[in-house]
């Protein structure tokens, strides 16, 4: 079984399918992923790493969300902050950023866990009236 520093390595630049987010899990190509906390950081929480999971009760989409490129990161790419971020994104062709996961320092003494996923906006359906006039070309 390949680590997941390997699967960047070996995708790198290509596009996988992604499925979503469960809990701190996820899933890309056939592979479903955990991030994992370091248990051994005390009341702080950092990344430890990221590993192929053995759960079995986590639910993804049946069909790919998007196709996402996985992209090793440091505190020059992320979204959210202007502190210091070493992790992992998730980011689709039109550059949306799907998932982050890492470990974002506040400072050098609050290191903080990160597992943000970000789906795209959902576009409003259309309102019932505009189907109809559109079926009957009002």
């Amino acid at each position: 079984m390949y680590t997941f520093n390997e699967i960047i390595a070996a995708t790198e630049g290509k596009y996988v399918n992604f499925y979503g987010v469960d809990g701190n899990t996820f899933k890309i190509g056939n592979v479903v992923f955990e991030a994992l906390e370091d248990e051994k950081d005390g009341y702080r929480s950092s990344l430890d790493k990221v590993v192929v999971s053995t759960q079995n009760n986590v639910i993804f989409s049946e069909c790919p969300l998007s196709q996402v490129k996985l992209i090793k990161t440091d505190s020059s790419y992320h979204s959210f902050s202007s502190h210091s971020f070493m992790g992992y994104a998730l980011v689709d062709k039109q550059n949306h950023t799907w998932l982050e996961v890492g470990t974002d320092n506040y400072d050098d003494y609050y290191p903080c866990f990160i597992f943000r996923y970000l789906p795209e906006p959902v576009v409003s359906e259309p309102v019932v009236s505009e189907i109809i006039d559109a079926i009957f070309e009002r």
